[in-house]
């Protein structure tokens, strides 16, 4: 598998110009020998907005945001086609070098990552995890207990169809490059299969999770953060 890596690389003419390896990613359900943990190796742009992950039994695209990047974040419709032409052409690679006909999908994924500062949420709630309507401290009675200083919680949903499941993960965090800058770092991952891991199979799964994922995170955070905030009207 390692040899490829550097011949898959050099298949991508140049678009994804930097490569790094990294540790690799062990799903819950997989277990690895000790002699066989899967390499993961990082493909990025010169900007560093488009990165591929390579492993052994996972093929990643990502959109990342660089520090002072003035963009604005790029739509599901613009993102979604490069997956699909960077995955289709990972497809032809294998073909071509005879590593294997087909790739065997077991399972896909959509991720969202949102950064939300809490200074900038303050003007509609009091406390950081009072932004999350299913998670806001009961203050109706008298509380043993200070208000909280940090929080992680995850909360999971079933997707319609039998088509997976949503988790939305949410802690507080700090930035790197500014400490003193409290976050709250919130995911929202859609992770399941589709009917049929055809084309149409995987658009329709991939259609279904960016609903759940958007639509979600409108149902999960608070109406007048949306609206003063976010802008949503």
């Amino acid at each position: 598998m390692i040899p490829h890596f550097g011949g898959y690389w050099k298949s991508l003419s140049g678009e994804f110009t930097k490569i790094e390896d990294q540790p690799p990613i062990v799903g819950e359900n997989r277990d690895f020998a000790e002699t066989t943990i899967p390499s993961r190796v990082w493909f990025s742009n010169d900007a560093g907005t488009r990165l591929i992950q390579l492993q052994q039994d996972r093929f990643i695209f990502n959109w990342r945001r660089q520090d002072g990047d003035p963009n604005e974040y790029p739509e599901f419709s613009k993102i979604f086609p490069e997956f699909v032409a960077a995955f289709s052409h990972f497809q032809d690679f294998l073909s071509k070098e005879k590593i294997a006909e087909d790739v065997a999908v077991e399972g896909l994924e959509l991720t969202y990552v949102n950064i939300i500062k809490f200074d900038s949420i303050h003007c509609c709630v009091q406390r950081p995890g009072d932004a999350f309507v299913d998670h806001r401290r009961d203050v109706s009675r008298e509380r043993f207990l200070p208000e909280v200083q940090d929080f992680s919680w995850v909360s999971v949903y079933e997707m319609p169809k039998q088509m997976g499941k949503l988790s939305v993960d949410a802690k507080s965090a700090k930035l790197s490059v500014s400490p003193k800058a409290r976050v709250i770092r919130l995911l929202l991952t859609a992770k399941g299969a589709p009917a049929s891991f055809d084309d149409d199979g995987f658009q329709m799964w991939f259609d279904c999770a960016h609903d759940q994922i958007v639509n979600g995170f409108a149902d999960i955070t608070d109406e007048s953060v949306q609206r003063r905030v976010w802008g949503k009207r």
